[in-house]
């Protein structure tokens, strides 16, 4: 519950009520549900259990899973041999963490639609809710290519303060 409750608290994921889901599939809009589950590792530090949604799940009824629907894109990884040898020719190393980076690009409606899950609240009485993904999620098929797209994205946004790191960024990480 606390993690999903956090999921909700940084708007990874949002209530969708019985009427929206009604009036989205009216407009013909598809809607399709995914299983999700929990990782639990207790020698983290600070994630010890998150919950993975299967935007792959195949479900007899509920039609083409998000992963057939959504196009992978290109191979938008930098080269790994010319990235690591550019990683050398610099004399400080830049370290940053993407690992809350998919929660943080947000997505339209239409993949709202298309990755709905229920959770039942812990409490006893706790009623069955349908939530939507409204951000890029781990496992997502054009996930990897996002990643590279905002990396990019957020290096073009800094290179008025550091054109050199900007660099690095854009194109000496793997």
């Amino acid at each position: 519950n606390t993690e999903f409750k956090g999921l909700l608290d940084r708007r990874a994921i949002g209530i969708v009520t019985a009427e929206e889901i009604s009036a989205w599939k009216e407009k013909g809009g598809q809607v399709c549900y995914i299983s999700h589950h929990p990782v639990i590792t207790p020698e983290k530090a600070t994630t010890k259990c998150r919950i993975v949604a299967n935007s792959s799940l195949k479900n007899a009824g509920n039609g083409p899973t998000p992963n057939q629907n959504w196009p992978k894109g290109p191979n938008a990884l930098k080269p790994m041999y010319q990235v690591f040898v550019r990683f050398r020719l610099y004399p400080v190393a830049i370290h940053f963490d993407l690992s809350k980076m998919f929660h943080s690009v947000q997505t339209a409606d239409a993949d709202k639609f298309k990755r709905l899950m229920v959770w039942k609240n812990g409490e006893r009485n706790g009623q069955w809710q349908i939530y939507g993904w409204q951000v890029v999620a781990f496992g997502d098929r054009p996930s990897s290519c996002i990643l590279e797209i905002c990396k990019d994205l957020t290096a073009k946004a800094g290179e008025h303060i550091d054109p050199v790191a900007a660099r690095a960024i854009s194109e000496d990480t793997y």
